[in-house]
């Protein structure tokens, strides 16, 4: 199994995560492109200027395809909401592969306990915007 840990940035680090609709467009974004591509989503948080995901992909998209599709896809529903026009993400993304169980379960962890570190919660299960919310569908039993 290769799992995939990925983060990407709002374009300048711009805050636009703190308004709520603007992160459930990243969330839909996610899910969305998940019905397309067919990974294995394990886990994924939203802050307040970037995004983590990390999913499994299958032969139906690579790593690339899948985070331009959610880019994409994110972009033009935040830039249709706010009324504006351009890149709304960074360039690029930092990818990290992960091996093993142990490697992938600590990540999880890390990425559900963003918010914790933050500031934003009390308790991981407690922030909207993040799979650690019980709210969100995770491919666990794939692991």
């Amino acid at each position: 199994m290769h799992c995939y840990h990925v983060v990407t940035n709002t374009k300048h680090r711009i805050k636009w995560f703190t308004d709520e609709d603007l992160a459930y467009e990243v969330i839909d974004s996610i899910y969305d492109c998940r019905e397309i591509y067919d990974y294995k989503l394990l886990a994924f948080v939203i802050m307040p200027d970037h995004l983590h995901i990390l999913f499994v992909p299958t032969e139906k998209g690579p790593t690339a395809e899948i985070m331009k599709e959610i880019k994409r896809t994110s972009s033009i529903r935040i830039n249709k909401r706010l009324g504006r026009r351009g890149a709304f993400w960074q360039e690029g993304y930092y990818e990290d592969i992960l091996d093993g169980l142990k490697m992938v379960m600590g990540k999880i962890d890390y990425i559900h306990n963003n918010p914790l570190k933050e500031g934003l919660c009390e308790e991981a299960e407690d922030y909207l915007f993040s799979s650690a919310n019980k709210r969100w569908k995770k491919d666990w039993d794939y692991l």
